[in-house]
C-alpha cells in the first residue's frame, strides 16, 4: 500500500517562516501570498489566529523594535 504524504499549504510555510523570524510580510512572501490573505485569514479562522500569535511567541532580538520610556 502507498503512503501519501501531504504537500505543505501556504499556511505551513507561513507559519513556519513566520516563527523563524517573526516577520509577517516576509512570511507571506515567502508562501506566496499577501498579508491582506493572512489579515482575512485570522478573522475568519480562530485556529489560524491562534497559531500565527503562536508563531510570533517570541521574535528574535533582530525582529523586535526597540521602544524608548516615554518621559
Amino acid at each position: 500500500m502507498r503512503t501519501h504524504t501531504q504537500a505543505p499549504t501556504w499556511a505551513d510555510r507561513f507559519l513556519a517562516d513566520l516563527a523563524r523570524h517573526g516577520y509577517v510580510a516576509k512570511a507571506a512572501r515567502t508562501a506566496g501570498i499577501s498579508c491582506s490573505v493572512v489579515t482575512r485569514r485570522c478573522r475568519t479562522n480562530p485556529a489560524f489566529a491562534a497559531d500565527v500569535a503562536e508563531a510570533m511567541g517570541d521574535p528574535p532580538a533582530e525582529a523586535r523594535e526597540i521602544s524608548y520610556p516615554h518621559s
